[in-house]
């Protein structure tokens, strides 16, 4: 199976664990405008970190008006805060729907302008950023969006626009594990579906990158090894950040190789009210058996779990994808997707890496298996 060679990319700054907040002591930046997601507990903790070591000499803190993945149209009211205020320093606090709409607004502040250019284009490249600069603070285990080159947000017809390039991956992340506390076990468990979903679509990708695949494999074995414990009411404030490593070693796998058919469909699916996290844990292990019946791709399956030690090759891979998947029930729509839907997952910016050639008939055969 030929593979191209790409660069590795990653965030140039991350603080973690007990004393992360302390780093943003030498992040320079004037105007800071904050966006933090409603549901955390600790929100004003985190308000209190920001404040008591930020260089800013003045925050505005913002709270999301949408819920889940939002629309362009849902998105206004954000935009006019990015206007008014003038950021040059943005703190985003959330997960990945939360940090992939305000890389929207930091974009369309930059060059509002672009959607009227962008037309019906569904991936659009845009020009570097230079009047902001990121700190991001995810608060679930997967979505790896603070690592991502890409941002996606729904239009207005239920498709996803894809917005591609380099500077929006995070100048500085922090992984604070106090913020998955009291996070609901079946978004907890769904993200890490996520994070589960980037470790092994990117390993086995047709692109190849020696380093972004050590981070694969380390973010396989700690989502394997701990996902239970994260699920547990009492909740290990080590686990957790071990799970937040491993998500963000995820996210950079993902970022470097791109993923594949799972998120081509977890992607078209989205209209139909599943989240990201659902659909991937629905199509991940139905995605490898079918991949797996390529001799050659059978065996990278086998390499990744050999290398996670993950026991039983790739059964035990299935088996793993099988028991996060089944932990709480899952469905879709049983009709599938129309056609149109098959058009835009054939597209699908990251899907396109699938080891196997993206097909109709290959997302049917997936879509099948899993409903």
């Amino acid at each position: 199976m030929a593979k191209s060679i790409s660069p590795f990319k990653s965030t140039p700054n991350i603080l973690s664990g007990e004393d992360a907040y302390y780093g943003l002591r030498s992040i320079e930046g004037l105007r800071g405008l904050a966006i933090i997601s409603k549901s955390l507990s600790n929100r004003s903790q985190i308000i209190d970190n920001i404040n008591k070591h930020s260089k800013c000499s003045t925050i505005k803190y913002i709270t999301p008006t949408w819920s889940g993945e939002p629309k362009i149209s849902e998105l206004h009211e954000l935009f006019k805060s990015f206007e008014d205020f003038q950021p040059d320093l943005i703190f985003i606090v959330g997960g990945g729907g939360v940090i992939d709409a305000v890389k929207i607004s930091r974009i369309l502040y930059e060059y509002p302008n672009l959607f009227a250019h962008a037309g019906s284009t569904k991936v659009v490249r845009i020009p570097t950023l230079t009047k902001t600069r990121t700190v991001i603070i995810p608060t679930t285990i997967g979505s790896g969006s603070e690592t991502s080159s890409a941002t996606v947000i729904g239009d207005q017809d239920g498709s996803k626009m894809f917005f591609i390039c380099d500077c929006l991956i995070a100048d500085t992340v922090i992984l604070d594990p106090s913020t998955i506390i009291g996070l609901p076990k079946r978004i907890k468990l769904h993200t890490m579906c996520d994070a589960l979903s980037h470790s092994i679509e990117s390993y086995i990708s047709k692109i190849s990158n020696p380093i972004a695949e050590d981070y694969s494999i380390w973010a396989l074995s700690k989502i394997s090894k701990h996902w239970e414990s994260c699920l547990k009411e009492e909740e290990n404030l080590t686990i957790i950040l071990e799970m937040q490593l491993a998500s963000l070693y995820a996210g950079f796998a993902q970022n470097n190789m791109l993923v594949g058919a799972a998120h081509a469909l977890a992607h078209a699916y989205s209209k139909y009210g599943l989240s990201h996290g659902e659909a991937n844990a629905i199509f991940l292990k139905d995605t490898i058996m079918i991949n797996s019946e390529d001799p050659q791709i059978r065996l990278r399956y086998e390499k990744l779990t050999a290398s996670a030690n993950i026991s039983g090759g790739l059964s035990g891979l299935q088996n793993l994808t099988s028991r996060m998947r089944d932990k709480y029930p899952l469905s879709i729509p049983k009709s599938g997707l129309i056609e149109q839907d098959y058009a835009l997952a054939l597209n699908d910016p990251g899907g396109r890496a699938n080891p196997r050639d993206l097909s109709v008939d290959l997302l049917k055969k997936i879509e099948k298996c899993a409903i």
